[in-house]
């Protein structure tokens, strides 16, 4: 079972929620949905599930202020997988306040790359005191393996008794551990604050320069930036030609995405360089200018 499952499928259980509203928002990713699924399933009293509309806190707040739920729990992203959008965890953390609601993270994709010391969404608004529950990857930034959740102490013995994917679960090997230590450092360090500067760089000149030549990148604000397509089989295309050209770019169409929004999703890394985003850029313009693909 994949790390960002193991938690994501167990933290929403019945401990945490007995009696209460999971408000999750719509693009959440498939793997908190089951969680979401078996958390209502393994409930021990009801458990209701709302879904509210992709980063909206107008009607995440409208959903909060109608509901007279006993416990509150929003669960969200960090930053969403396929469009590369950032949660506004400053204005959910004003909104669980006044609700009185706990605030699930799933960090897999902004671990070591959002936040000053890379500690992601929650250190990137400066809002981690207002996250009861924290959870991330080492298999994506980290490049390891393996996966975190971080909360309070009842939580966390909870989890250490009741979670089978972690109770049954083969140990860590001691080679990966003393890796993900050294990465831990180095992602704290000056040399991966600047890592996360060019990141930055990188993907404001990556969508701009898109942009500019006439695709549409969804509003994506991080790292992960999608093209969007819209036809399954142009987006097919599209990611053959690209692999041709030796640039891994995979397409995402239904049921990944909705029907007839299928995209190409470009993740970029710190070590890309100008001439390596440029010779895509090239690519990309060739295809929208010879292949009619756009």
């Amino acid at each position: 079972m994949s790390p960002q499952v193991l938690p994501s499928d167990q933290v929403s259980g019945k401990k945490v929620l007995n009696e209460g509203v999971i408000f999750s928002d719509n693009l959440n990713h498939r793997c908190i949905i089951d969680g979401i699924l078996i958390a209502v399933k393994q409930s021990v009293k009801k458990v209701k599930v709302v879904r509210y509309k992709h980063n909206n806190v107008e009607h995440l707040e409208q959903l909060l202020s109608n509901s007279d739920a006993e416990r509150k729990l929003i669960v969200t992203d960090g930053i969403f997988s396929l469009h590369g959008h950032i949660a506004p965890l400053d204005k959910i953390a004003v909104l669980a306040k006044r609700y009185n609601a706990m605030v699930y993270v799933d960090d897999a994709h902004a671990t070591g790359v959002l936040g000053e010391n890379g500690g992601g969404t929650g250190e990137h608004f400066d809002v981690n005191e207002s996250i009861d529950i924290q959870m991330g990857t080492f298999s994506k930034a980290l490049g390891g393996a393996g996966g975190f959740v971080v909360a309070n102490s009842d939580i966390i013995e909870y989890l250490r008794y009741q979670c089978a994917t972690y109770v049954f679960q083969t140990a860590m090997p001691p080679g990966i551990a003393a890796g993900l230590k050294t990465v831990i450092e180095i992602i704290k360090s000056e040399y991966g604050k600047k890592m996360r500067v060019t990141l930055k760089e990188n993907a404001e000149y990556l969508r701009q320069q898109l942009n500019e030549i006439g695709y549409n990148t969804v509003g994506s604000k991080s790292h992960i930036i999608p093209i969007f397509i819209g036809d399954k089989e142009k987006a097919a295309s599209m990611a053959s030609f690209l692999k041709d050209a030796n640039i891994l770019s995979f397409a995402y169409y239904y049921p990944a995405v909705p029907q007839n929004e299928a995209i190409i999703r470009v993740n970029l890394m710190a070590q890309h360089t100008k001439e390596h985003i440029n010779h895509f850029l090239n690519v990309m313009n060739d295809l929208r200018k010879k292949n009619n693909l756009i």
